[in-house]
């Protein structure tokens, strides 16, 4: 997980998220392998940032296509 100070990044397999908690606010490049998957229906998906340590939610509508699928099968993969 990277912090972004400027601009967008164009790649399929990362997503620029903004942390959850009002008081850091940081915008991080969030991987596939930063996003942990819940077992919650409300919020499918979750990390947790590097700078303040709060969790933060994060809707399926904001993964890009490719990380939602692959922690999709994986979260299968781990409840069989």
């Amino acid at each position: 997980m990277k912090v972004v100070k400027e601009g967008k990044w164009d790649n399929p397999w990362s997503a620029e998220l903004s942390c959850g908690n009002d008081n850091c606010g940081a915008t991080l490049l969030v991987e596939e392998g930063d996003v942990i998957p819940t077992y919650d229906s409300r919020n499918k998906f979750h990390f947790i940032c590097p700078i303040c340590e709060s969790v933060t939610y994060i809707p399926p509508a904001n993964l890009p296509p490719r990380i939602k699928n692959a922690l999709e099968a994986k979260r299968d993969y781990d409840r069989d």
